[in-house]
C-alpha cells in the first residue's frame, strides 16, 4: 500500500495517506479498524485534490506499507488485486485467495474430496461483476464465488465439449458494458460466458486468418470508452468488432513503424483524454491517439535517468486525480508527467524500510479511498 508525504508551502503541514500503523494507535474504540483507514484515507484524499500545482509538480516522496507472510498473506506472488462492493481488497498469489478486511487476511484454498471449493489455488486473475459475484481465474479453471454461501462454482475446460472453456490458464476476466462476461486464457483465446446456462462461445485464433484473434495466449481484456473490446496477446493486440466478430491485428494495421513494436501486450488503459496506453513484454510502453495521433512508444534510455526504468510494463494505472502509474517488471513504480514524457521512478531501497518492496510489479489497484496498492513478484503487497 502506497502512502502520499508532502511538505508543502501552505502552513508546512505534512499530508500522509493510508498509514495504518501510525492510524492504529489512534482508532477509536468500537470502530473497526478498517472503517477509520477509511475515513481518514478519504478525508486525506479530498485535502490532496485541493493542492494548487497537482499532486504530482515535483518527485512525492511515496511511503510503502507492505503486506508479506507475517501478515497472514498465503504467498508473496501477487498477480492481481481487486477491492469488492463491500470493502475487502482481494489478492490473487500463486498459492491461495487471499481476502483482506483491513486487518486481518482470510485464505481460500482448495479443500480435497470438497465440493463448492476453489478449482484451483494459482490465482491469475480477479473480477468483481455487477451483480456482486466475485470471479477468480485460476490455473485450472474459471471460478464464481458467492459471497452469501462462500462456496465456489468452477467452470472448467471440457476437450470434448466446445461450449466449455477453452484450454488453459485463465490469465484475463473483464465484464463489458452490456454485462457480457469474457474470459481469456492462455493457449484457448477468448470466450464469453453464458451466466444462465453456464455455455461459452469460444473465438478462433491464428494468424493465418486476418479476421480472427491473432494469438491464443491472452494476457489482457479491457474495453475502451467508444465500447470497442480490446485483447492483448503475445505477439500484439487486437480489437474486436463484436458486430461482425472480425478482430483488427492493431500490430500490422498501422503504417506507423512503432505499431510493429508491440510485442506482447500486458496491460492496457485508457486514460481522462481517451488516449489508450499498452504495457508490452520488452517493447515498452505506448499510446494511442486515435488514426490522427497514431502511436507513441516509450522506452528505456541507459543515458536518460527520467526515461522509462525497464521495457517491460505489466501493469498501467489512471488515478482519481489523473495521475499515469506505470508498474514494470524490474525497474520499480513509475509516474509518467505526459506533458514532458518524463518519468518519476520508485523503487527499492536497501536502507529503507517504506521504500517499494520489489521492483517487479506485477499489479497495481486503487480502492475506494484512493489509497494504491501494489502488487509484486516474491515480495507480497
Amino acid at each position: 500500500m502506497i502512502c502520499f508525504s508532502e511538505r508543502m508551502s501552505l502552513g508546512e503541514s505534512d499530508f500522509v495517506l493510508g498509514h495504518l500503523n501510525t492510524w492504529r494507535s489512534h482508532s477509536k474504540k468500537g470502530v473497526s479498524r478498517q472503517s477509520s483507514l477509511l475515513w481518514l484515507a478519504s478525508i486525506l484524499v479530498q485535502l490532496l485534490l485541493t493542492v494548487p500545482g497537482g499532486l504530482f509538480a515535483q518527485r512525492q516522496a511515496l511511503r510503502f506499507q507492505h503486506l508479506q507472510i507475517e501478515d497472514g498473506l498465503s504467498q508473496t506472488t501477487v498477480r492481481c488485486i481487486a477491492q469488492d462492493s463491500r470493502g475487502f481488497m482481494w489478492f490473487g498469489t500463486q498459492n491461495g485467495l487471499n481476502r483482506y478486511d483491513g486487518n486481518t487476511i482470510r485464505i481460500f484454498e482448495p479443500v480435497p474430496h470438497l465440493a463448492d471449493q476453489l478449482s484451483n489455488s494459482d490465482i491469475y486473475a480477479l473480477h468483481e461483476d455487477r451483480s456482486g459475484a466475485l470471479w477468480i481465474g485460476t490455473a485450472d479453471g474459471l471460478n464464481r464465488f458467492d459471497r452469501a454461501t462462500e462456496r465456489f462454482t468452477a467452470y472448467l475446460h471440457d476437450p470434448d465439449d466446445g461450449s466449455t472453456l477453452g484450454p488453459g490458464q485463465v490469465t484475463a476476466i473483464y465484464e463489458d458494458s452490456d454485462s457480457v462476461l469474457w474470459v481469456g486464457t492462455s493457449g484457448g483465446g477468448i470466450s464469453y460466458l453464458d451466466r444462465t446456462t453456464g455455455k461459452f462461445t469460444r473465438f478462433p485464433f491464428g494468424r493465418d486468418d486476418p479476421d480472427a484473434l491473432s494469438n491464443g495466449f491472452v494476457h489482457v481484456i479491457f474495453e475502451d470508452r467508444a465500447g470497442r473490446l480490446w485483447i492483448g496477446v503475445d505477439g500484439g493486440v487486437n480489437a474486436l468488432n463484436r458486430q461482425s466478430s472480425r478482430f483488427t491485428h492493431m500490430a500490422s494495421a498501422s503504417s506507423n513503424a512503432d505499431s510493429s513494436r508491440f510485442q506482447s501486450v500486458l496491460a492496457i488503459e485508457q486514460d481522462a483524454s481517451g488516449a489508450l496506453w499498452f504495457g508490452t513484454d520488452g517493447g515498452g510502453l505506448v499510446s494511442y491517439s486515435g488514426n490522427a495521433g497514431g502511436f507513441t512508444r516509450y522506452s528505456h534510455n541507459l543515458r536518460d535517468p527520467s526515461s522509462l526504468a525497464h521495457n517491460t510494463v505489466s501493469s498501467i494505472h489512471e488515478d482519481r486525480r489523473g495521475v499515469l502509474w506505470i508498474g514494470t517488471d524490474g525497474g520499480g513504480l513509475q509516474i509518467l508527467d505526459r506533458a514532458t514524457g518524463e518519468f518519476t521512478q520508485y523503487r527499492t531501497e536497501a536502507d529503507n524500510p517504506e521504500s517499494l518492496v520489489d521492483d517487479r510489479v506485477l499489479a497495481i489497484a486503487e480502492d475506494q479511498s484512493g489509497v494504491m496498492w501494489v502488487g509484486t513478484y516474491g515480495r507480497g503487497v
